[in-house]
C-alpha cells in the first residue's frame, strides 16, 4: 500500500505519547556504552494576524533560538501549520537537555511576533496565535557551531577496531574551508585514510581499514573545517583521542608480532565467545574469524569455525582458491559484525584474476560476493560480514569487477558517494548545477527527489495542466512534468490545509523518514509486498508512526542504514550524496 503524506513535520501529533514513554536502548547501538534519551521536539500552529487584528494571509513564519533559525513555514490563508496528524508544523528541535527553558522568538515575514515560547522538550504540538506590530528583524546567527558529542568518546579505551567515528555538533553543519585537514593519526603520527561525510549534526569518518589493535588514535578536526547553515565556521581547532582494544590471546594472525600459542592446524575450531573483548578463532593458512567486542548478543555463545569439503562450492561457477569455511554461533546472535579473513592459493591465480572473497545466502541458494580488503604478500582476503555462513574466495576475472566509474562533477574528488553519483549520471538519473558542481552535502527538495525517482522508474512527464496544487506557480519548470507523473503514479501527495486545498512544497527539504517512505513506495509499486525488517535502531520510537513500516522495508532491503551511533534520525534531512547512494541501492534492488 502506497504511503502517505511524507512530511517531517507529521511526526509530532502521530508519536508524542509513543516518544514520551520510549524505553532507550531497546535496538542494537554501535556506539559504546548507554545511549542518552533523544531530545525532544516541539511544534507549533496557529493563526497569524496584524496588530488590528486582521489575518496575514500569506507568507512565512520563522522560529528562532539560541540566535539560530529552528524552522520555517508558510502563511496559509493566515495560518501557519494545522492541528491534524497529517498538517504541516513548525519544529524547534534543541540540540541537547541544556537547550530546555531556552525562550523560542517567532518572527511574520521579517517583523518580531509579539507572543514567545518556552522549549520544554515535551514532543507535543502547540498551538501558539501570533500577532506582529513591530519592525524589527530576525537576529543574525552569529554563533559557531560546536562539538557537542564523539563517539567514541574523549580517553575511551577498549574501542573496537572495526569502529567508525562520529563526532555530533551542536548545530547542523556542512563542509569548511579546511575540511580536507580533518585527520585521525595513530601514535606515531601516521595518517589513517578515511572516507568523510556529513548528514545534519554528524560527521562520520569510516576508516577505510581495520584499526590497529591496542593503539592509540588522535581525531583533529581544525578551525574553519566545518561551518553551519549561516556560514559560522567552527572557531577553535578540536582533538580528542581513544585507545582500540586489545587483541585477543586466541591467536595474532596474519602478521602481527607478538608471542602466544601458534594457531591450531585442525579443520574444526570451538572458542567461547568472551564478554567485553574480542573472540578470535584461527585455523591455520585456512581461515581466522574475529568477533569485536559487543558483536554477539547472548549468555554461553561459542564461535565454531569449520573447513568443510570443496563439493560445497561446486555450483558457485568459478574458481574456488581457498578452502570453504563454514562459521556459526552456538547460543548467540550476531548484532554487529564478524571479520573475517580467509587465506587462498596465490599459485591458482591468472594474472587476468582477482581473488574476491564470498559468502554463502541459504535463502536464495546463491554465492554473494563481499567487499574485502587483499593482503597479495599473504594471501588473504578480509572482509566484514553482518551474517555468519559459509565463506571462501573465489577467482573473479578482472574484467568481472567493473570499475568504479568517473563523475566530473569538480565537488564529487574523492568524495564517499562518488561511485554512486558517478553511476547514476552516466544513467542519466541524477544531475548537477550549471557551474559544474553536485553539491553532495546540500539538503535535497521534494522537486529534486521526485525528478529523481520519476527518471528512475522511466515516467513520461505528465501533464502540467493535471497538476491542482495551490502552489503550483513555486514548482519550478523542470520538474513540473516529473510532479505530475508521479502524483498520477500515486508516489507523492501533497499537502492537506484546512480549506480543502493542497500545497506541493517544492522546495521543501526531505526528511530521511520522507525519503524512506518514498523509497518503500516505488519498492511495493514495483516488487509488491515486502516482509519488514525488526527496528533496532536507538532512536526507533522517534520514527513517525506513518513512517516506521517504511524504514522497516527499506531496511529489510538495505537500502537504508543508520547512523555510526546506532541512531536512524528520522527527522534529518537528507543530502544530496545520501539520496544517491539510495537511489543506487534502489535500482540494483528492482534490478534483480
Amino acid at each position: 500500500m502506497m504511503r502517505r503524506q511524507r512530511h517531517t513535520r507529521l511526526l509530532i501529533a502521530l508519536v508524542a505519547a509513543a516518544l514520551l514513554l520510549a524505553v532507550m536502548g531497546g535496538g542494537r547501538a554501535l556506539a559504546q556504552g548507554t545511549p542518552s534519551a533523544p531530545v525532544l521536539p516541539e511544534s507549533f500552529w496557529g493563526s497569524v494576524k496584524d496588530a488590528s487584528g486582521n489575518p496575514i494571509p500569506t507568507g512565512t513564519v520563522e522560529a528562532w533560538m539560541n540566535g539560530v533559525k529552528q524552522d520555517s513555514i508558510s502563511i496559509v490563508n493566515g495560518q501557519y501549520g494545522g492541528p491534524g496528524g497529517f498538517d504541516d508544523a513548525l519544529i524547534v528541535q534543541g540540540s541537547n537537555e541544556e537547550d530546555k527553558g531556552k525562550i523560542i522568538e517567532f518572527y511574520v515575514n521579517g517583523v518580531k511576533a509579539n507572543e514567545t515560547a518556552i522549549y520544554n522538550q515535551t514532543g507535543k504540538l502547540i498551538k501558539l496565535d501570533l500577532t506582529v506590530n513591530g519592525t524589527s528583524q530576525p537576529p543574525q546567527d552569529t554563533t559557531p557551531p560546536a562539538v557537542a558529542a564523539t563517539d567514541p568518546a574523549n580517553g575511551a579505551t577498549g574501542v573496537t577496531v572495526v569502529k567508525a567515528i562520529a563526532v555530533t555538533f551542536s548545530e547542523e553543519v556542512q563542509a569548511g574551508q579546511t575540511y580536507d585537514g580533518i585527520s585521525v593519526k595513530d601514535a606515531a603520527g601516521n595518517a589513517v585514510a578515511v572516507n568523510k561525510s556529513i548528514a545534519g549534526k554528524v560527521l562520520s569518518l569510516k576508516p577505510n581499514a581495520t584499526l590497529a589493535y591496542n593503539t592509540k588514535y588522535t581525531v583533529t578536526i581544525p578551525a574553519g573545517a566545518v561551518k553551519d547553515l549561516a556560514g559560522n565556521a567552527l572557531a577553535q581547532d578540536y582533538a580528542f583521542t581513544f585507545t582500540t582494544q586489545a587483541a585477543s590471546s586466541g591467536g595474532g594472525g596474519g602478521g602481527g608480532g607478538g608471542g602466544g600459542a601458534p594457531a591450531p592446524s585442525t579443520d574444526k575450531l570451538e572458542k567461547p565467545v568472551q564478554a567485553g573483548a574480542s573472540t578470535v578463532a584461527e585455523i591455520s593458512g585456512k581461515a581466522k574469524v574475529e568477533l569485536p567486542a559487543g558483536a554477539v548478543t547472548g549468555t554461553n555463545a561459542t564461535l565454531k569455525v569449520e573447513v568443510l569439503s570443496d563439493d560445497k562450492a561446486s555450483g558457485a561457477g568459478m574458481p574456488l582458491l581457498s578452502k570453504v569455511v563454514n562459521v556459526t554461533l552456538k547460543n548467540g546472535t550476531l548484532s554487529g559484525k564478524a571479520i573475517v579473513t580467509l587465506y587462498y592459493d596465490k599459485s591458482k591465480l591468472t594474472s587476468d584474476q582477482v581473488p574476491v572473497a564470498y559468502c554463502y545466502d541459504e535463502q536464495s541458494g546463491k554465492w554473494v560476493r563481499l567487499e574485502g580488503t587483499v593482503d597479495a604478500a599473504g594471501g588473504t582476503v578480509t572482509a566484514h560480514a553482518d551474517q555468519l555462513a559459509m565463506f571462501a574466495v573465489f577467482a573473479e576475472t578482472k574484467q568481472q569487477a567493473p570499475p568504479a566509474p568517473t563523475t566530473s562533477f569538480k565537488d564529487m574528488q574523492g568524495h564517499w558517494a562518488a561511485e554512486a553519483v558517478g553511476r547514476l549520471a552516466e544513467a542519466g538519473i541524477i544531475s548537477g548545477y550549471p557551474d559544474g558542481t553536485f553539491g553532495p552535502d546540500r539538503q535535497i527538495t521534494r522537486a529534486e527527489v521526485t525528478a529523481i525517482m520519476v527518471k528512475l522508474l522511466g515516467l513520461e512527464p505528465g501533464k502540467e495542466s493535471e497538476l491542482k496544487f495551490k502552489d503550483n506557480a513555486a514548482i519550478p519548470a523542470w520538474a513540473k512534468g516529473a510532479v505530475a507523473a508521479a502524483v498520477k503514479e500515486g508516489i507523492i501527495k501533497g499537502y492537506p490545509h484546512p480549506d480543502g486545498s493542497l500545497t506541493f512544497g517544492a522546495g521543501r527539504q526531505l526528511s530521511r523518514a520522507e525519503m524512506a517512505a518514498m523509497a518503500a513506495g516505488v519498492l511495493e509499486k514495483k516488487l509488491g509486498s515486502i516482509a519488514p525488517a525488526e527496528l533496532k535502531f536507538t532512536d526507533a520510537a522517534a520514527i513517525p508512526s506513518w513512517a516506521k513500516n517504511s524504514v522497516a522495508t527499506v531496511v529489510a532491503k538495505g537500502i537504508v542504514s543508520g547512523y555510526p551511533d546506532g541512531t536512524f534520525k528520522a527527522a534529518n534531512k537528507i543530502t544530496r550524496a545520501e539520496t544517491a547512494v539510495i537511489v543506487l541501492r534502489l535500482l540494483e534492488v528492482l534490478g534483480e
